[in-house]
């Protein structure tokens, strides 16, 4: 059987897993860039912002990882999301370690 065929068996965690990871593949790409939020970061400690752009990853279990890149008018972060393939997590930290340098937005650059 296929992909396609056996997919009815998966759970919808599984599925997202596997659909993502089939894309990055047949696409000869590593990971996927998106926005990391809807804006910016809010200002202040008590909340880490909305999970709505990183929920779909984390809850199937594909490794992700937020990078920094850029600011708004009032010094607030804005981010890139990182989402990786399956059990490649090291893969991924290269490429952040990389994307960051593209950036430069990293570490010290924030504050």
């Amino acid at each position: 059987m296929g992909f396609h065929a056996n997919n009815k068996k998966l759970t919808g965690r599984a599925f997202l897993a596997t659909t993502t990871s089939l894309s990055l593949v047949s696409n000869s790409k590593s990971i996927f860039i998106a926005p990391a939020a809807t804006g910016t970061a809010p200002k202040g400690l008590e909340s880490t912002g909305d999970t709505i752009m990183n929920l779909p990853w984390t809850h199937c279990g594909l490794p992700t990882l937020n990078l920094p890149s850029g600011k708004d008018e009032t010094g607030l972060p804005f981010g890139l999301q990182l989402i990786g393939k399956w059990h490649e997590d090291e893969a991924m930290l290269v490429w952040a370690t990389e994307i960051e340098k593209l950036t430069g937005f990293g570490g010290s650059q924030l504050y």
